[in-house]
C-alpha cells in the first residue's frame, strides 16, 4: 500500500520544514513546492491526497494558484487546507472564496492543526476507497 501524498506549497522555509516534520512522523508522503513551478512540476503524474497551501503566495505571484490549476485541469479534486495570515473569524469566507477545503491560520497551532489533517485526509481516502 502506497503512503498518501500531501503537496505542501509554502515560501517560508520555517513553515515548509515544520509541515514536513509533521507530515512525515504522521506516515504521509510529503511533495514540497516554494514556487508555482515547482508544485506544478510536483502535480505531474502524481496526485496527492491533500494540499496545504500558503494563500499568502497568491499576491507575490501575481494570481490565484488554486484557479490557475483548475482552469490548466491539473489540480485534482482534493481537500485544500489554505494557509494564511488573514483568517481569524474571516476564515470560513477566505476559504469560499479561493475555493478551499478549510483556512488555517498561521502560525501554525500544531495540535489543531493535526486534528484537521486527519480528518481531511482520512476521509479522502475513506471517500477513494
Amino acid at each position: 500500500m502506497s503512503k498518501k501524498r500531501v503537496l505542501m506549497i509554502d515560501n517560508d522555509r520555517f513553515s515548509l520544514a515544520v509541515l514536513h516534520r509533521l507530515v512525515t512522523e504522521l506516515g504521509y508522503e510529503p511533495m514540497i513546492g516554494s514556487t508555482a513551478e515547482a508544485a506544478e512540476t510536483l502535480l505531474e503524474g502524481r496526485t496527492p491526497d491533500v494540499i496545504v497551501y500558503n494563500q499568502d503566495l497568491d499576491a507575490e505571484w501575481g494570481f490565484s494558484f488554486l484557479d490557475h490549476l483548475r482552469r490548466a485541469g491539473e489540480k485534482p479534486e482534493v481537500p485544500v487546507i489554505l494557509l494564511t495570515q488573514a483568517a481569524g473569524r474571516f476564515g470560513p469566507r477566505v476559504a469560499e472564496a479561493s475555493n478551499a477545503t478549510v483556512c488555517f491560520q498561521k502560525p501554525i497551532a500544531i495540535e489543531p492543526f493535526v486534528a484537521l489533517f486527519r480528518e481531511l485526509i482520512e476521509n479522502t481516502a475513506a471517500g477513494r476507497g
